[in-house]
């Protein structure tokens, strides 16, 4: 599945790298999608910490004969709209950070993204699999951490998305 999901994040990039991107030449443009990922980042923090008191590790699971995981990873990962809102806004601003260092820079965001993802990916199928190896109190302590550095994280971009110079001739 993380295979299929990574073909679609290929596809978004592209099409920001090689489309989107000659819309998006404006420094002002720029960091108004970089403001806008960083407040979407923020939000997605806070929403995390709001969702904390109605967590469970009472999952149900379905076993299913899955075909073709790869189709599942990408039509999963290309339906949600989460996905499509974290591309345009936040992975946009990234990408186009990482487009101003070079090709080894994009390269490097790329392979840490998938990273990240296939590590969030495996924890999530760890928790819901292996229950009885953390506890409901553990699963919400980790999950307040990662809701607090999103927020921590959001800030830190919307701080630097305002020395974007707005005056590339000056």
């Amino acid at each position: 599945m993380i295979l299929g999901h990574g073909l679609g994040e290929i596809g978004i990039m592209a099409g920001i790298f090689f489309g989107i991107t000659h819309f998006v030449k404006a420094p002002l443009v720029l960091q108004i999608i970089s403001i806008a990922g960083a407040f979407i980042m923020v939000y997605f923090g806070v929403n995390i910490l709001r969702s904390i008191p109605e967590l469970s590790l009472n999952f149900e699971t379905q076993k299913t004969k899955s075909t073709n995981l790869v189709l599942k990873g990408l039509t999963l990962s290309v339906a949600n709209p989460y996905w499509s809102i974290w591309w345009l806004t936040i992975g946009m601003g990234l990408l186009l950070s990482s487009k101003s260092k070079g090709v080894l820079a994009i390269i490097v965001f790329f392979l840490g993204h998938i990273m990240a993802d296939l590590s969030w990916y495996s924890i999530v199928s760890a928790i819901a699999r292996g229950r009885k190896f953390i506890s409901l109190k553990l699963y919400k302590a980790i999950t307040a951490l990662l809701g607090i550095f999103l927020i921590f994280l959001g800030l830190y971009f919307m701080k630097q998305s305002f020395h974007i110079n707005l005056n590339p001739g000056n």
